[in-house]
């Protein structure tokens, strides 16, 4: 078979002529491509069946559903939420992704929920299917294989590289942003194939939709000029016109990455730490990307570059030697064929924005960074099958087939094993970080998430240990000194928890949430003027803090400052409409002033959003009395006492709604019953009703 690199175009503004790539003919060979992409999808179904049961939630995913807001209020107001707050996010810090967040709200309204992520995983699995699907159609249009396309793309899905996206909820990006730029690249190939300029509209508004899901979908760009270079044959002057649409947007996605990223988490260059830092580190890895492909063991979500980082380690010098080594083999291989150093670069380029060149995050690497990328060694191990495939004649031929198909199947076996050893840490979010820290226990990030997790549970004394891990590995983590106060606050030591998240603010002066935290425990000492100073500096730092204008509230309406207090709900309201305890919390103010009618309304809201909670019951009884409605006051009362029977003020409700009724024994048994669950008395009534201290027949 001949390279197709060697052909050369006669016309760079027309389209490629009908020799430069394999032309699939029509009929039957399209038939062949499509059963065999339905098999090797059953195939990938099976393989990540498990991801389906697996409750895993890994680092970000409790920012990114259980405390996203928007996601939980499924709509238009979140939907355009999602894509203006562009500069920064009030839900979710870090770089714009709304498509992502949009992704996963449609989810949330199919019915998932943090204690059951089928939903989310289902369709991780589903995009995760379509993105093979669309790389054995690429491979297909530029080599013109089916069954080595199918098998390159059977190998690609099974992958336990692929697990992380999959099961990690929010990296619904990466893989979300893979179907689109692999969507891109059909529709651009399509277009050099046939010169419509409606493919090449079609792969500009893929790579606009893989940008809003994944900003680091940007080197796209580069990926199409690699794919004009081989095997399209194309790289010219045309084509480095036809890339401006799309270099103008990767630049302006670029900016509002670093925008958006500067907001919550400083840039920074790792070349500050020493000056072979960042040669070392993207020689480390350079090759080890292509270790976790050829031998995915030991996966894991956090990698820590090797201890001490230095050029006298042995591992690292290996991968010094094994970058050289590499460059050197592709150089050598370029005399022949293009086809191996378009196939690295394409891997590398797609690597750039994870490799440290600007730091934006603590992770060094991650198996999600390789899922897009992957293209290139992708297409590099279709054009090898391929020419073997079809480059033989007669029983050599077959013989070839045969082996091809077997070392084929038997990795695919491997790979199958794989990613079915590694969906077992994903069965939870302890096994998860147990599985990580056993490959990485001296990251401190790990005991953090770990602890978060313990004390999400209940479990104070094992949260507060691996807090205290994190702090002994890095005594300067402010998110570790935070955390070790809110245990302290669970274990009702609010003083000690003062002076973690005053610690806190000193490492970290802009950490807004230690701030509303300190608030809270200052609160509970009764320092309410200095809770009250915390809460303005939570809001001042995070202008759309919709949990500090609520808890300012709550310590407001204590104080009986009720109309600051409504304003401070109104807020926290228009940030969450369906903030259901600002509503009820408002509706209680607004009975406190003097206006039930205008509490109603809250309260009926903060009813239909949880109808469960004693809590709005009572104060929508409460409000009822006020309005002289007493039978619907009795209904929420009686609601009330059933969703908590210990709730000694809906006792004394109910008991004063008995007596406007004229039903005097109920009303003293209730009063009665409040008083032994500890109410404070309520003079008045118990001389209205007569109540005695013994209980009425």
């Amino acid at each position: 078979m001949d390279d197709p690199s060697a052909r050369e175009l006669r016309h760079p503004a027309q389209p490629l002529p009908a020799e430069t790539l394999p032309q699939p003919r029509t009929g039957r060979p399209w038939i062949t491509l499509g059963f065999l992409c339905l098999i090797v999808s059953a195939v990938l179904v099976a393989a990540h069946w498990p991801v389906l049961s697996t409750q895993a939630l890994s680092f970000d995913d409790d920012e990114a559903i259980i405390q996203n807001h928007l996601i939980q209020d499924p709509g238009w107001h979140s939907l355009v939420r999602f894509f203006s707050e562009v500069r920064s996010s009030s839900v979710i810090s870090g770089y714009y992704r709304p498509l992502t967040l949009v992704s996963l709200m449609i989810d949330w309204a199919m019915g998932a929920r943090p204690d059951d992520l089928r939903v989310f995983h289902r369709t991780s699995l589903i995009l995760h299917v379509l993105s093979t699907v669309l790389l054995i159609l690429l491979c297909h249009q530029l080599f013109g294989q089916p069954v080595v396309a199918a098998m390159v793309g059977l190998l690609f899905g099974l992958h336990p590289l692929t697990v992380e996206p999959i099961a990690w909820v929010m990296e619904r990006k990466t893989i979300l942003a893979a179907v689109f730029c692999f969507a891109s690249i059909n529709a651009y190939v399509r277009f050099a194939r046939t010169g419509n300029r409606s493919w090449h509209t079609a792969a500009l508004a893929m790579f606009l939709l893989a940008l809003l899901a994944k900003p680091t979908s940007a080197p796209l760009p580069i990926f199409l000029l690699l794919v004009d270079r081989w095997p399209l044959n194309r790289l010219n002057r045309r084509a480095l016109i036809e890339k401006i649409p799309f270099l103008a947007l990767s630049a302006l996605f670029a900016a509002i990455t670093i925008i958006s990223e500067q907001s919550v988490n400083p840039l920074n260059l790792p070349a500050a730490e020493s000056p072979l830092h960042l040669p070392l580190r993207i020689c480390w890895l350079i090759v080890f990307y292509p270790a976790k492909i050829l031998l995915p063991i030991r996966l894991s979500s956090a990698y820590v570059l090797p201890n001490p980082f230095v050029l006298s380690n042995p591992i690292v010098l290996a991968a010094v030697a094994g970058t050289f080594t590499l460059i050197a083999a592709l150089v050598l291989s370029a005399r022949r064929t293009p086809a191996f150093w378009v196939g690295a670069t394409l891997f590398y380029v797609g690597l750039a924005p994870t490799m440290g060149i600007v730091g934006y995050s603590w992770v060094v690497a991650s198996d999600k960074y390789a899922y897009i990328p992957a293209v290139g060694p992708v297409l590099v191990l279709a054009w090898l099958l391929g020419n073997v495939w079809s480059g033989t004649t007669g029983r050599a031929a077959s013989v070839a087939k045969v082996m091809i198909l077997a070392a084929v199947l038997s990795a695919a076996v491997f790979l199958t094993i794989g990613t079915r050893h590694y969906l077992k840490a994903w069965r939870t979010t302890a096994s998860l970080f147990n599985h990580m820290l056993a490959l990485t226990p001296d990251f401190p990030d790990l005991y953090l998430s770990r602890g978060g997790d313990l004390l999400n549970r209940g479990l104070t004394e094992q949260a507060m240990a691996d807090f205290e891990k994190a702090l002994e590995l890095d005594p300067n983590n402010a998110a570790a000194r935070r955390a070790r106060g809110q245990v302290l606050v669970a274990m009702g030591q609010d003083r000690q928890a003062v002076q973690e998240f005053s610690r806190a603010i000193e490492l970290e002066p802009r950490y807004a949430s230690a701030y509303l935290d300190r608030a809270e425990a200052l609160r509970g000492l009764s320092q309410f003027d200095e809770a009250l100073r915390d809460y303005d500096r939570a809001i001042k730092l995070k202008p759309r803090f919709a949990a500090a204008f609520l808890s300012r509230g709550n310590l407001l309406s204590s104080l009986q400052r009720y109309r600051e207090a409504i304003g401070d709900y109104d807020k926290a309201i228009e940030l969450k409409p369906n903030h259901a305890d600002a509503r009820c919390n408002r509706g209680a103010c607004f009975i406190a002033i003097g206006e039930p009618a205008g509490a109603l309304s809250d309260l009926n809201r903060a009813i239909a959003l949880k109808p469960e909670n004693p809590e709005f019951h009572l104060n929508r009884g409460s409000a009822h009395v006020a309005l002289g409605a007493y039978l619907q006051a009795l209904d929420d009362y009686n609601t009330a006492i059933r969703l908590d029977s210990h709730l000694a003020s809906a006792y004394q409700g109910r008991a004063l709604v008995y007596w406007k009724l004229g039903e005097l024994g109920k009303a003293r048994t209730d009063l009665e019953a409040s008083r032994r669950l500890g109410a404070a008395p309520d003079d008045r009534l118990m001389q209205a009703i007569g109540a005695t201290s013994q209980p009425a027949d």
